[in-house]
Parts: structure tokens; sequence; C-alpha cells
């Protein structure tokens, strides 16, 4: 699940990541998208294989006049959900870009005029001299990319999708001072109410919905300091376990209080997600844990076969 490449450690913390990843700066995976660590198992039969996977964006003018420029990217098909929204300031499409302008415009800038989003281009160096002006408010293809059926099936949330973590609880362990683990989604940044955030203290009696019923008191120990969490589409969430309730009341055991389901809204499908997990303070040393000391998560991602 893990993989060396992206691990880093400052003196308090060590933070680890699963899931989709590109390493923009290094050369692991030669810089293609790919799934951080072991992959265990592969089964396309609900979702498919050679996929194409597209991702939209558009620009949109908001405000009371609708001359504020916005930057809508991480969309779905038709952009009528984007993830990520950002002014034009923010993306750095306002200001005055130059080009060589050989063989056309010399230099462009993003609008608004009456109310629509459009890309200025201009005669000369300085965005003085009005050119052309193109329409940019449609819908527009940003990327095209064909998965390797690992990353397809680990790496993307889609509209059935189901994802469930499995680990120790670290803190419990006394290996760590603070663990916590979190899906992060552009949409929700802002958002604290909104923030896919799990402490380990949140998840305490999670794994008691999934005791078997007849298991010894060995294996119930091990259950005692384990956790499930789960992230899906609304709806999504896993339903009880063999054992039920076992170890706990019902209303503390059950899967749904650990299980964060995420719209459309704020993560159109094909979402390529990841998972990051945040251990602080190894007890003993008073600094940040060593990752030979921490137990593995585990995970997986489900989708349901259409008709079952």
């Amino acid at each position: 699940f893990w993989n060396g490449v992206i691990h880093y450690s400052t003196r308090d913390c060590l933070y680890e990541t699963g899931g989709y990843y590109q390493d923009h700066y290094g050369d692991w995976n030669d810089q293609e998208p790919g799934l951080v660590g072991t992959t265990r198992a592969v089964n396309l039969e609900a979702i498919g294989e050679n996929v194409t996977v597209e991702s939209f964006y558009t620009f949109s003018c908001l405000g009371e006049d609708a001359d504020e420029l916005y930057y809508n990217g991480q969309c779905g098909e038709g952009c009528s959900f984007c993830a990520m929204n950002y002014t034009g300031d923010q993306v750095g499409v306002t200001g005055c870009t130059v080009v060589d302008g050989t063989n056309g415009p010399a230099s462009y800038k993003y609008a608004c005029v009456n109310g629509s989003a459009v890309m200025e281009y201009y005669a000369d160096a300085k965005c003085a001299v009005l050119a052309e002006e193109v329409n940019k408010d449609s819908c527009m293809t940003a990327s095209e990319f064909n998965p390797p059926d690992d990353l397809w099936a680990g790496g993307y949330l889609r509209d059935s999708s189901l994802i469930v973590v499995v680990g120790a609880m670290s803190v419990e362990l006394g290996v760590s001072a603070l663990h916590d683990i979190y899906l992060p989604v552009y949409a929700n940044y802002n958002d604290a109410d909104a923030e896919l955030d799990f402490k380990e203290s949140d998840l305490a009696g999670s794994s008691a919905p999934w005791v078997p019923a007849n298991a010894s008191q060995e294996e119930l120990a091990l259950y005692e300091n384990a956790f499930v969490a789960q992230w899906a589409r609304p709806g999504g969430c896993l339903a009880e376990g063999e054992g039920g309730a076992a170890n706990g009341d019902a209303a503390k055991a059950s899967p749904t209080n650990f299980c964060y389901e995420i719209e459309e809204s704020s993560a159109p499908s094909p979402f390529v997600y990841n998972l990051i997990v945040r251990h602080y303070l190894d007890p003993a040393t008073g600094t940040g844990p060593h990752r030979g000391a921490l137990p593995r998560h585990r995970f997986m991602v489900l989708d349901k076969i259409a008709g079952r």
C-alpha cells in the first residue's frame, strides 16, 4: 500500500500517502501516473478495462456583475460539476502573458466580457492592442488518459466506488501520539464541516461490526486494536459484518458511523483520489515516528456490479 518514494519525515511527523500518484519532480514511475504501493489483486468485472479517462475544465464569470473570472477544473463530462474552483488571479490567467508573436499574437490574457469568459489575444507584448477574442466558457477537455488496470481499479473514485481502509490503532499501540487519515477533496478545503478526515479516536469501535461470531479471545484482542474506515458514494457504505455489534452497543458499532459519503458535486466521477495518513511523535523518542515502527494500512476499492 505504501511506497517509500513518497514518504517524508519532519522532526515531529511522518506522512504517508496511497492511491493515485504522479511524481512531477523525481523519477518515480518515469513521472507517469501510477498506483502507490503493492497491488494485491485486481478484478475489472464491475468497472471494465481499456478505459479512457477524460478530465474537463471551463471558465465562468461570477459575481453581481458577472465580471469575476473563475477557473473550474476537475470537472465531469459536460462540466455540470467541477471539484476545483479558483479565481482567475489564483491560477494566474488574468495577467498579461507574453508569447512569441512572430507568426501571430504577441500576448494574451483571460477576462470577463459582457458576462462571458474570453481569451483576449493582443498584437503587442503589453496586452494593449486587442487582436481577437475567443470564447472560453464552454466545457473543454483538459486531458485524456488510458490508465493501466491497477491504477484504474485503485486510483479513481467512480459513481459506485467504495474505499475501505483497514489498519492498526497506532496511538493505542503506543507508537505514535496522533494518528489520522483523510481523503482530500478540492471542494472541501475551506469547509471544516466537510472534511473527510478520521482521527484515530473517531474510529474507536469501528472494527466491532466485523468481528466473527465465533472469534477466539486472541482474535478479539486483534480487533480491539484495529479500525475499519470507509469513504463511499451516497448509500454505498458497507452493511454490518457477520458479528454485528458483538463488542459494543449497536449505535456506536454501526459501520455507517465510520463512513464518509462523497457527493458527485464535490468529486465528479471518475475522481482521481489519494489517501493521506499522518503520524505525530513517537512517544518513546519525542520525534517523528520511524516508518519501520508503524503498522501498515491496507485498503480496498470496491465497485458494485450492475444489476446485482
